[in-house]
C-alpha cells in the first residue's frame, strides 16, 4: 500500500475535484441496497446541467456471486430514478458489468465508441478512490485516455446501516471505509488498480495533458 501522505494527498484532491468544463458524460457506478446510494441520484440531477449523458451499468443487479445473488438494484431501477423533470442528460446503459473494475471497462468502451473524452464519476466518498484507480488502470489497458473528474454527495450519514460491497447486508457506513481501503492493495496485486502515485500524477498534471 502507498504511504499515508500519498493517500491523504489523493483523498484531499478527490474530494475537491469539481469539473471546470462541460462533461460528455456522468459515469454512475452502481451501489448496493438499503440506502447505499444515498445522495447519488441528487448529485446526478445536479451534474446533469453540465453533462450530455448519464451512463449506468446495464446489468440487472447480478454481481460476482452468480445469477441468483443481486449486488445492486439493477439498470431498470436506476433508469427510473434518473428520469426526472428538468434533466438535460440522456440515460444510457453500458454493457452489464459485475464489479467496479468491470464497470470502468464497460464505461470506457462506451466512451471510445462515442468519442467521449470528458467525464465525471460519482460515488460515495470512500468508493471514489477505488473508482478512480480502476478508471486509470482501464484507460492504460484499453489505450483510451480521458479527462475524468470525481464527485461525491455533499452530505453522508456515516452511522447509517446499509448494504455494502456485492450486496453484503447490515454494514455501518463508517465501517465500510476500512473495508474499502483493505480491498485496494489486494486488487492492485491482481493488476486491476493503478497505484496511488499514478493517480496523484494524473490529478495534478496528467489529466490536463489528455487531448480532447
Amino acid at each position: 500500500m502507498d504511504n499515508s501522505l500519498q493517500l491523504f494527498q489523493t483523498m484531499s484532491m478527490l474530494l475537491s475535484d469539481w469539473p471546470t468544463k462541460r462533461m460528455d458524460a456522468i459515469f454512475f457506478h452502481a451501489r448496493s441496497f438499503g440506502g447505499d446510494d444515498d445522495g447519488l441520484f441528487d448529485l446526478a440531477r445536479q451534474l446533469s446541467q453540465i453533462a450530455n449523458f448519464i451512463v449506468i451499468n446495464g446489468g440487472d443487479g447480478r454481481g460476482v456471486d452468480g445469477p441468483h445473488v443481486r449486488a445492486w438494484p439493477g439498470a431498470d431501477y436506476y433508469t427510473d430514478r434518473l428520469t426526472f423533470p428538468g434533466c438535460s442528460s440522456d440515460v444510457i446503459k453500458s454493457r452489464p458489468a459485475i464489479h467496479t473494475h468491470d464497470e470502468a471497462m464497460a464505461f470506457n468502451e462506451l466512451a471510445e465508441e462515442r468519442g467521449w473524452k470528458r467525464a465525471v464519476v460519482i460515488g460515495q466518498p470512500f468508493h471514489l478512490l477505488r473508482i478512480m484507480l480502476s478508471h486509470l488502470n482501464v484507460m492504460a489497458k484499453h489505450d483510451y485516455d480521458m479527462q475524468i473528474y470525481a464527485m461525491a454527495p455533499d452530505r453522508v450519514d456515516w452511522g447509517k446501516v446499509t448494504s455494502g460491497n456485492q450486496g453484503a447486508a447490515g454494514l455501518v457506513r463508517f465501517d465500510q471505509i476500512r473495508m474499502e481501503l483493505e480491498r485496494i492493495p489486494k486488487y492492485q496485486e491482481q493488476g486491476n488498480l493503478a497505484s496511488i502515485l499514478e493517480l496523484i500524477e494524473y490529478l495534478r498534471w496528467g489529466r490536463d495533458k489528455v487531448v480532447v
